[in-house]
């Protein structure tokens, strides 16, 4: 039997990158419909983490 090790990831910044990836949807050269900020703020972030928790994670990585 293996373990498996759970893993959230959470935007802190969403649609204002200011890379051109061609295939990221988080490029601000691109006129996505998607929910963008420039920053999510530290008690968002916090709250979060607290429910990925609760859900199993172990892990949880900030994406910027």
């Amino acid at each position: 039997m293996q373990d498996i090790f759970l893993c959230s990831i959470c935007n802190v910044s969403s649609g204002a990158c200011k890379e051109d990836c061609k295939y990221c949807t988080q490029s601000a050269k691109y006129k996505i419909d998607i929910e963008t900020f420039q920053e999510k703020s530290v008690e968002k972030v916090i709250e979060e983490a607290k429910i990925a928790f609760n859900n199993g994670a172990l892990g949880f990585c900030l994406v910027t």
